[in-house]
């Protein structure tokens, strides 16, 4: 084998599901788009093929823009990290969050959503971790694992009166760690103000808020193209502003559309080799591409990503760790 095999076949290998998705012929366009860059990659037909590429070695990341529900269930096999609350007669794992990074107002400002739509019944348990996933994320983004980032719960309102129990239980178990800044309670417009580095709720709560945003975007394009295209000097202003503005609109569109908001990484697991990349039904083929390239990018860096939200919660919750560490009897 010449040097220049070697180097090919040394190359991470990221499996994609070509039959995922809402329109399957999008992610074969991407796929295809992909294949000139003559990096390898691995065409699986399931989430559970792409988990089992994962566990058998074939391949370092697997990107899916199917049923989120499916491959995160696949997932489970790679095991999830499992703790035991004080109270709790059995172990449970981690729900599995998605964490997303998405745009701000500011300008190069980002935030990370978790979860974005992995889990849907969460208790203050869940929402800790969804703290600490998010929080290493960030910090890994940022290539900074020392970095004080700000983590604030999705609410409906400012202050405490509008935060749920579980919501005020989560920030009481979190009150001890220094890793990180708890802001408390946010609303949207805080947040894509950068107000806050990450936000957490349950994948439902999370999945609404991120669709309202998608919702929210492409209803000004369409109110702006339906204004300008309202009578003759309504039109004339439009393609003046096209014309002197397509710069500023290109910026803009790329600030919404990098390649790093292509896919929401799947945190939790416990396999050093669990780099899932979960992509919206509605991707189109440069969404798929922008997918492939973040996931053969990120395939070392997610794996050290799950090692330290390990390490981190075991630091600042050593109870939940010590019957599962000691083999003591499980708490009545």
């Amino acid at each position: 084998m010449n040097i220049v095999n070697r180097l090919v076949f040394s190359l991470p290998v990221v499996a994609i599901d070509s039959s995922g998705g809402d329109d399957p012929r999008e992610v074969l366009l991407g796929l295809a788009e992909w294949s000139f860059k003559e990096i390898p990659y691995l065409e699986v037909e399931s989430a559970a093929e792409g988990v089992r590429a994962l566990l058998d070695g074939r391949a370092q990341a697997f990107v899916s823009a199917g049923n989120t529900k499916e491959v995160v269930r696949a997932a489970t096999r790679l095991g999830r990290i499992k703790f035991q609350p004080p109270g709790f007669d059995r172990p449970r794992g981690i729900k599995l969050p998605i964490a997303l990074e998405l745009p701000t107002e500011m300008d190069e400002k980002h935030f990370v959503l978790c979860d974005a739509g992995g889990s849907v019944d969460v208790d203050e348990y869940d929402l800790v971790t969804f703290a600490h996933a998010g929080a290493t994320y960030f910090r890994e983004l940022e290539f900074n694992p020392h970095l004080r980032v700000r983590v604030g719960i999705l609410a409906i309102g400012e202050g405490e009166e509008k935060l749920r129990r579980i919501d005020r239980e989560c920030l009481e178990l979190l009150k001890n760690v220094d890793s990180f800044e708890l802001v408390g309670g946010v609303e949207s417009y805080q947040v894509l103000a950068g107000e806050v580095d990450v936000l957490i709720g349950s994948g439902r709560e999370g999945n609404l808020a991120l669709k309202g945003v998608e919702a929210g975007v492409v209803m000004e394009h369409t109110i702006l193209r339906q204004e300008f295209a309202r009578g003759f000097g309504s039109r004339l202003t439009g393609f003046a502003v096209k014309l002197i503005g397509h710069r500023a609109f290109a910026r803009a569109k790329a600030r919404l559309n990098e390649s790093r908001f292509a896919g929401g990484i799947l945190c939790g697991f416990e396999h050093e080799n669990a780099a899932i990349f979960i992509c919206h039904g509605r991707s189109s083929a440069d969404d798929i591409y922008d997918a492939l390239d973040r996931a053969y990018r990120w395939g070392d860096a997610a794996a050290r990503m799950q090692a330290t939200l390990k390490e981190e919660l075991h630091k600042y919750h050593p109870d939940w760790f010590s019957s599962l560490a000691t083999g003591a009897p499980h708490a009545p």
